[in-house]
């Protein structure tokens, strides 16, 4: 007799954990279920000349699976005046252009502090966080408030504030 309520109340508890809450983010395109043990998010962003597209599944905050994929388009418009020949990043709302020098710090930490998620054109100064205007994803590390390195091709690239 006892254990009919105890059963009653582990399956609510379990089904309040479990059950999504569906969200549309502020992003414009993409959704988020969110549990109170597990987060799935369906990613479609666009920047400036991308769709970004991807699942990223969160259980009890960390992240075991994420697809995000820029989907690079090209654009009609008439060049913008602000065009760039040089590889630029911008984090944490500053631009970082790169010296064309690899890093000479010695061993360093596993973790990343951040990731280029985006890409612009290779002409254009990146105007999201955490856009490059060259392409792919890279890890980077920020080592002094005008410095960030990424690694890009097993090498610590070096980028100066600009």
């Amino acid at each position: 007799m006892k254990r009919k309520p105890l059963l009653i109340i582990i399956l609510t508890i379990m089904l309040i954990a479990m059950i999504p809450i569906p969200q549309h983010l502020k992003d414009g395109g993409s959704i988020e279920y969110k549990a109170l043990i597990y987060r799935i998010t369906k990613y479609r962003r666009l920047n400036d000349s991308s769709i970004e597209k991807g699942i990223s599944i969160d259980i009890l905050g960390m992240k075991v699976y994420d697809s995000m994929q820029p989907d690079i388009y090209e654009s009609k418009e008439s060049p913008k005046s602000n065009e760039t020949q040089s590889r630029i990043i911008r984090v944490d709302g500053e631009l970082y252009e790169d010296t064309g020098k690899e890093s000479t710090l010695g061993p360093r930490c596993g973790n990343m502090d951040g990731e280029i998620t985006s890409n612009t054109r290779p002409n254009e100064i990146p105007t999201f966080e955490n856009q490059s205007n060259f392409e792919g994803r890279y890890g980077y590390q920020i080592i002094d408030e005008n410095t960030i390195e990424l690694l890009i091709n097993d090498k610590w690239i070096v980028f100066k504030k600009r």
